[in-house]
């Protein structure tokens, strides 16, 4: 590789600071493949930086390349003009352009090709690491850059369609919101800037209620939307007075004394485990031992048309519905509710996922270290109730929606897919 790349260089090990201020510090974890996320990223002082730039500079046309951890050999050309470091988790290459077009690159270090040469120089028995003197010895095809062009045009055609996909799927599943608030004849004012004094606020003694004294949950907002909800002509009921049972998973014995596997086990879903759709992978699972599902976890024993809300941890909120005919359980991270027949478990899940819905979990959120909700809190949670037959209805239109979003997705992936292999085949002159 060293004969079409001038530089090839990893980056540092300097503490980021943390805060939006300084120059942005990349790692592994903002590049993916032909993508650089500059949004999240941390940043090191100037000073940091300035040093850094006298070794290395990123600039704009540069190849960014994970080499540390599990998405190792993820390559992205740096499309932007914004100064950055990158941290020693990445490395940067920089093609001679009259020799290797930067996107040709970044498209064959992504191709399933050049993926087995970085398996046979991969070190690290725990924590998988592209070392730059392996980088070095990466064979790269050289087409004549007419050809690399012409590749690369094939490419950014499939991956625009894909994108378009995905925004299209995405402008479906943000639609959800307007439609159950519509069905319900819920209209939200327009969000209120967060200024300081829209934050300061005062709450007498004796509107505190039900234990909590924190200033989240007295904020002017929730009470705001409970005004909202009490002038609409819907019912709106207790949770707890909606259900057979609210109970929560427990955690299992550590190591691996309660685990086995996918045959002889009973499914163990977590708040990770489950999608919007309500679909699971179960071959990503792990599997209790049947004693610890029948014994220990009798009582958090999941059955199809259970609702599942997150209560704890970065996913909270979180809700899902078990959808399966056969067994399973859940750990203590997950709040398991068993609705009465007048209620739709689908419907309800898809209102708690509206901004409504999200609002009267955020509220009942503890806003400590690690966020959590209680079951008492979750009982007391309101949801509308309205007829059956309505619910049903707009669960099916949710279902559908999803279901388009989800086909959308799919075929994005396919055409990504099928472009990879053709432009591999291009590259190695059989197309």
């Amino acid at each position: 590789m060293k004969q079409v790349c001038k530089l090839i260089s990893d980056g540092t090990h300097f503490t980021p600071i943390y805060k939006e201020e300084g120059v942005k510090f990349l790692s592994v974890k903002d590049v993916r493949q032909f993508k650089v996320n500059y949004d999240k990223s941390k940043y090191i002082s100037i000073s940091e930086a300035e040093s850094l730039d006298r070794r290395c500079k990123p600039q704009k046309d540069d190849v960014l390349l994970t080499k540390i951890g599990a998405t190792f050999g993820y390559a992205s050309v740096v499309n932007s003009d914004e100064r950055f470091q990158i941290f020693v988790s990445l490395a940067l290459l920089r093609p001679k352009k009259e020799i290797l077009l930067p996107e040709f690159l970044a498209l064959y270090l992504n191709s399933n090709n050049n993926y087995l040469q970085f398996e046979r120089v991969i070190k690290g028995a725990g924590v998988p690491d592209l070392h730059l003197e392996d980088i070095r010895k990466i064979k790269i095809p050289v087409p004549p850059i007419e050809i690399q062009q012409k590749i690369v045009e094939k490419f950014e055609k499939s991956y625009a369609e894909k994108k378009a996909k995905e925004a299209e799927a995405e402008r479906l599943l943000a639609s959800v919101d307007d439609l159950v608030l519509d069905a319900l004849g819920i209209t939200l004012p327009d969000r209120e800037e967060n200024t300081l004094d829209k934050r300061i606020f005062f709450t007498k003694s004796s509107e505190i209620s039900s234990g909590r004294f924190d200033p989240h949950y007295f904020s002017p907002k929730f009470f705001g939307l409970q005004k909202i909800l009490q002038a609409k002509n819907i019912e709106f009921v207790k949770l707890f007075s909606s259900s057979k049972k609210i109970f929560s998973g427990i955690t299992p014995l550590s190591g691996g004394e309660s685990y086995t596997t996918k045959e002889l086990g009973i499914p163990f879903v977590r708040s990770g485990d489950y999608s919007i759709q309500n679909e699971i992978d179960f071959d990503d699972l792990i599997y209790l031992k049947p004693e610890i599902h029948f014994n220990l976890m009798k009582s958090s024993k999941l059955k199809r048309g259970d609702l599942l809300i997150a209560i704890v941890g970065a996913t909270i909120g979180k809700v899902g519905v078990y959808n399966y005919d056969f067994e399973a359980n859940t750990n203590q991270a997950v709040c398991g509710i068993r609705l009465y027949e007048d209620f739709n478990p689908f419907f309800v899940q898809a209102f708690l996922l509206s901004s409504v819905g999200q609002m009267i979990l955020d509220r009942i959120k503890r806003p400590v270290a690690r966020a959590n909700i209680n079951l008492e809190e979750i009982g007391e949670m309101l949801i509308p109730k309205i007829e059956l037959k309505r619910q049903a209805e707009i669960a099916e239109q949710v279902e559908a929606i999803y279901a388009e979003a989800k086909r959308l997705r799919e075929e994005g992936k396919e055409t990504l897919k099928q472009a990879k292999l053709e432009v591999e085949r291009m590259i190695l002159g059989e197309g």
